[in-house]
């Protein structure tokens, strides 16, 4: 399902995310992007962290694919420009549209909408808005990248003025079916190393994530190289990991994985150790307690259960000997009565 992981980054990037922004609307655009594929998508998890006129906000998402009774996850953080309280000039989106253009991902099937679509959240000034001219992409093919050249046209309105951002953007070489397989296999592997062991923490290496890929592929002679290392260490909230993957099989063939906006880097969500061991620890201390009270309301049953059981042999025993007495009462009348 690699395309479809594609298609979910592209669609959440085309969305002007901001703080209000519902998962519903995202949705919407996703299971649009994936309607030719078969392939239909849920949110697991769908979290804004506000921007402010301080600070940047983040949406992190968890996105789940289902194709054919088979399932996988996308995970993608998307950041949210921080609240501007002054008008956004010309020079200011130019710099914005620069920094985009460096990471942004375009493959064979690209048009001047989908890239508009992937820069339209950068516009914060009303009076601003984005063309895009002479858009020229040379396709990618399995033993060749492409590349896709054009330029980015900042306008005004009421104004003759412009900006412009050039750019020269490389297209990954198309995807084998055995590319795809593999990319597919090393996700499972860090889906399963971050959100099923709980792994991660702040203190996961390069090297800790290379073993755990080298340890899940079944194809021994695949050799895995993490680059690009970069840990958000997490505090009361979660952390990120973000780094570069390529494998190398035998041939020296190379693919670049995994999720992310160009394929080539994968955020692995990690939890802080310490939230953890207090979750553990509270856990314990909750079984702990509930093993006490139930133990001890079995003691009260069966004491109960025991008071009850004397107290009858009590009052059995008093009746009998009642009977006994009013047995030996009788039969003094009876002797009575002959004499």
């Amino acid at each position: 399902m690699a395309k479809a992981k594609y298609e979910v980054v592209d669609s959440i990037d085309s969305v002007d995310i901001k703080n209000e922004t519902t998962p519903g609307a995202v949705l919407i655009r996703i299971n649009d992007s994936l309607s030719d594929l078969g392939v239909t998508a849920q949110f697991k998890e769908f979290t804004i962290t506000p921007s402010t006129t301080n600070s940047e906000g983040n949406l992190y998402s968890k996105v789940e694919l289902s194709k054919d009774g088979n399932s996988t996850e996308v995970r993608y953080k998307k950041y949210i420009d921080e609240l501007d309280d002054t008008n956004q000039t010309m020079a200011e989106l130019a710099k914005v549209i620069e920094n985009r253009m460096e990471h942004l991902n375009v493959n064979n099937d690209y048009t001047s909408e989908n890239i508009l679509n992937r820069l339209k959240h950068s516009v914060e000034n009303p009076n601003l808005y984005l063309t895009l001219d002479n858009l020229d992409i040379t396709k990618s093919t399995l033993d060749t990248e492409g590349k896709a050249t054009g330029t980015i046209v900042i306008h005004k309105d009421g104004s003759t003025e412009t900006q412009s951002v050039s750019f020269n953007i490389v297209i990954d070489k198309e995807l084998t079916d055995e590319d795809e397989e593999l990319i597919n296999d090393v996700d499972n592997i860090l889906s399963d190393y971050s959100y099923t062991k709980y792994k991660g923490s702040n203190n996961t290496t390069a090297d800790q994530i290379k073993s755990e890929i080298e340890n899940g592929l079944s194809d021994e002679n695949i050799r895995v190289a993490v680059s690009d290392f970069e840990l958000e260490a997490a505090t009361d909230e979660w952390g990120y990991i973000d780094c570069k993957i390529t494998l190398t099989r035998a041939d020296n063939s190379v693919v670049t994985c995994m999720d992310g906006l160009i394929y080539t880097h994968y955020l692995v969500a990690i939890q802080h150790q310490v939230i953890l061991q207090e979750i553990q620890v509270t856990q314990a201390h909750q079984a702990a307690q509930v093993h006490h009270i139930i133990t001890h309301l079995v003691v009260q049953v069966l004491r109960q259960i025991a008071q009850v059981h004397q107290t009858a042999q009590i009052l059995t025993q008093q009746l009998q000997q009642e009977l006994q007495i009013q047995q030996m009462a009788l039969h003094q009348i009876h002797l009575n009565q002959y004499h």
